[in-house]
């Protein structure tokens, strides 16, 4: 959950604090789904995002993670490697930002991956150096 959502501090009249929580959240599924994947040559076993937490955490130890220290998944090392993964990981970790006011919209999210994606990054970096997508 998005810091303010575990705060209860959401304007539930106002449809942007809804967005900005669910920007919060896909930044974690992206986490989840970059750390699968083998481009960085770094795929570790499943661990949770909040990994030290134990496996069903209270909202109580959330809410001492996320809010007061403000802990986020480990983005490795190994993601700048490639180039990229380390553009996501850097739209991830700004997707995440404690400040909901401070994320990047949806939109915005979009327009990296189509600049990812019409760029010369994934070809230049991809391992088998052909034009096989």
């Amino acid at each position: 959950m998005a810091p303010e959502v575990l705060e209860s501090r959401m304007d539930l009249e106002n449809i942007e604090s809804f967005k900005q929580a669910d920007v919060y959240s896909m930044a974690l599924v992206l986490w989840e789904i970059v750390s699968r994947c083998s481009a960085t040559g770094d795929v570790r076993e499943y661990e949770p995002p909040f990994g030290r937490l134990k496996e069903h955490p209270c909202v109580e130890s959330m809410k001492d993670d996320v809010i007061r220290d403000r802990l986020r998944p480990e983005i490795p090392a190994s993601w700048s490697n490639h180039m990229g993964v380390h553009l996501l990981s850097s739209t991830i970790e700004e997707c995440w930002d404690h400040d909901p006011e401070a994320r990047l919209t949806a939109q915005c999210v979009v327009e990296r991956f189509s600049d990812i994606i019409s760029s010369d990054i994934i070809k230049s970096t991809g391992d088998s150096g052909s034009d096989d997508k």
